[in-house]
């Protein structure tokens, strides 16, 4: 992604084949792998504070993990939601992507948002 890319200083080629850990620093990349280990494991999105380094400033974003599931309920991939100077951006072309991989794989996205209350099921009689 070219946003993401110019962020770094670097150009969409130059993270081809990198993992976590040639992008940001130890500390910073465990973060990152542990919410997407716990995604995979639990199957629920989770919300996270991240930091990107640059050499000049640091950036603050708010991160969520997102889980596609195959029809077991078990997890396939993430898609990852950053809200920020980049997430502004990135998100929706994530988005359009997971939906689009979704229903290559005959998946489901499930959406979760922590921020309401759960509703009961009211039955009438």
């Amino acid at each position: 992604n070219q946003v993401f890319a110019t962020t770094f200083g670097k150009t969409p080629d130059y993270f081809i084949g990198k993992t976590v850990w040639d992008v940001y620093d130890k500390e910073h990349a465990d973060h990152r792998y542990e919410a997407t280990k716990r995604l995979f494991q639990s199957g629920k999105s989770e919300s996270l504070e991240v930091e990107v380094p640059l050499p000049d400033r640091i950036l603050y974003y708010l991160a969520t993990t997102n889980p596609i599931k195959d029809e077991t309920g078990k997890v396939f991939f993430e898609i990852p939601v950053t809200f920020g100077v980049i997430g502004a951006l990135f998100a929706p072309m994530l988005a359009a992507a997971g939906a689009v991989a979704a229903m290559v794989a005959d998946f489901k996205i499930e959406v979760v948002r922590d921020d309401e209350p759960e509703k009961e099921d009211k039955k009438t009689t």
